[in-house]
């Protein structure tokens, strides 16, 4: 069954078709193909949130734009009584927009409530999928932007969750944002998400025509593309600044035609109707300048929120840790020891920490020499990407960002892989790695249930004569690539190995120091080799 996600920018579009067109037009024949079976419309409950107040912001917008025009006009005839017909054009356009919205809000009303539609409903699940999204700069959220929640990533991972649920769907998706695009084809990022081969389409009118082989006339195809709204509403943009222009336009008309029926001296109101075209162009420029601050402001207001955010999800993430501990015990799934041991490792840290601090002693002791407590070790689990960080090792690129390696000292050196979540693991039934000379790279979840380190955020450590070479066969393997990096392997068929990271340290021998002293330190703590390093053949 063919499935089709529009985004609210479409609906908002579809309002503002001209009302000759719009209901036994473009929109109407969307309904009629769904109500014929041709698809199922999939509504993400954030689309219709989004919809009802993006098109009511809309024609506040357009109300308010009309004053301004109408005030700019009577401010530049403030000697005499502005043209009637100026007037009367701008008013009727007001007209006739209000006209349009009432004919969508029937059509789209029974749309959102129809049998064919299927609801997506908004979950925390799904909200905390789009806050990680937002944050990561992963499309369709912008990665240039700061802010804390993009309505965008909402929609994404609504459409994802049912994918889930639901396995693989026939989706076709159609959007007007740009974001959402790497050329012609759907954003790699996105795509990687959604059901295989899902298409994606910047008008309405091809997915009617195309996909729900139905015809659409030119006129049609035209008034919609009229009607679209191709400004940003996001931060505080003129929704109806295409209204404006167009309105500009007719009135150069309406001049041509008062030319015909002005002579003489009279030929001066001419200029005065060209000089308020202008003005109000000027006005408008001016006014797009005070847009632009705003979303600088609301960029800094953005970037506090990410911070306060990111701060949520770390305050989440330990709740979370403490919890798959203490339900486990309590529920006796796993073995006392098994609960204790976190606590006991926290305990020796903590009791490490005190011992290395100087006691005051008193002054008969002061004389006394102490024995020298021993330096602690360099490399100490649990190896999260901050620890290692100041073990020395640089980069923490995130896979799916990995492109460029020139960066990478050369000579030899050892490369880490490392986790930012402590929550438990998700494997995929395929892995996505490369497949050198067609080899499948995937392992049975059972094995790689079974090879799982608990307590640790170091996944795979290696080391290299190349150390630009091989992390870049490392990344490139990992990106579905056939680049030859068949160890560790099992890194790979992680649910999150996209945002796994990927950090490095030169050395200036081989066999390299680092790669010893930590899977030495590993062993010690885990009594195992880590995850990706353990044999799997």
């Amino acid at each position: 069954m063919k499935y089709l996600l529009l985004d609210t920018n479409v609906f908002v579009a579809c309002t503002r078709m001209r009302i000759g067109h719009h209901d036994a037009g473009l929109l109407g024949r969307l309904r009629q193909a769904l109500e014929a079976g041709a698809a199922r419309l999939l509504l993400p409950e954030i689309v219709v949130r989004e919809y009802w107040r993006e098109e009511a912001q809309t024609f506040q917008d357009a109300r308010r734009d009309k004053n301004d025009v109408l005030k700019a006009i009577g401010d530049l005839y403030s000697r005499r009584k502005p043209p009637q017909a100026l007037i009367e054009l701008i008013e009727n356009e007001m007209t006739a927009l209000e006209q349009n919205r009432k004919a969508a809000h029937e059509v789209i009303s029974e749309i959102f409530q129809a049998p064919y539609t299927v609801k997506v409903p908004l979950t925390p699940a799904i909200v905390f999928a789009a806050f990680q999204r937002t944050a990561d700069g992963r499309r369709p959220a912008n990665p240039d932007v700061n802010y804390l929640l993009d309505a965008d990533a909402v929609i994404v991972e609504s459409v994802a969750a049912y994918h889930r649920d639901h396995g693989d769907l026939e989706l076709v998706l159609c959007t007007e944002d740009a974001d959402y695009f790497e050329g012609d084809a759907l954003h790699p990022e996105i795509a990687q998400d959604l059901a295989p081969g899902t298409r994606i389409y910047n008008s309405l009118a091809d997915v009617v025509r195309q996909e729900l082989d139905t015809t659409v006339s030119r006129e049609q195809e035209e008034a919609y593309l009229k009607g679209s709204l191709r400004v940003s509403y996001a931060v505080g943009q003129p929704s109806l600044l295409t209204d404006m222009f167009t309105a500009l336009a007719r009135m150069r008309q309406a001049q041509e035609q008062l030319s015909k029926q002005i002579v003489g001296a009279q030929g001066m109101r001419l200029d005065a109707l060209g000089s308020t075209a202008r003005s109000i162009g000027k006005a408008l420029e001016g006014y797009n300048s005070m847009v632009r601050l705003l979303g600088q402001r609301l960029a800094e207001y953005h970037q506090t929120a990410r911070m306060v955010g990111a701060g949520v999800v770390r305050a989440a993430e330990i709740a979370r840790t403490a919890t798959d501990h203490m339900g486990p015990a309590l529920q006796g799934i796993v073995s006392a020891q098994d609960f204790v041991a976190p606590f006991l490792r926290t305990a020796a840290e903590i009791q490490r920490i005190t011992s290395s601090v100087e006691r005051l002693k008193p002054p008969e002791e002061w004389l006394e020499e102490e024995a020298a407590e021993p330096e602690p070790p360099r490399y100490r689990p649990p190896f999260h990407p901050q620890e290692v960080e100041e073990m020395g090792f640089e980069g923490f690129v995130k896979v799916r960002r990995f492109q460029r390696f020139d960066h990478i000292p050369p000579g030899p050196g050892a490369y880490v892989v490392l986790r930012e979540s402590a929550f438990p693991p998700e494997f995929l039934p395929t892995s996505p790695a490369g497949r050198p000379n067609g080899k499948d790279p995937t392992l049975p979840v059972e094995r790689l249930e079974k090879l799982w380190v608990e307590g640790t955020y170091l996944l795979y450590i290696g080391e290299s004569k190349n150390l630009p070479g091989r992390v870049k066969n490392l990344v490139r393997f990992a990106q579905g690539r056939p680049a030859p990096h068949w160890k560790g392997r099992a890194v790979w068929q992680l649910k999150d190995h996209a945002d796994l990271l990927v950090a490095w340290m030169h050395d200036e021998v081989y066999h390299t120091v680092p790669y010893r002293d930590v899977l030495q330190a590993f062993r010690e703590a885990y009594g195992q080799l880590p995850f990706g390093n353990q044999r799997v053949d």
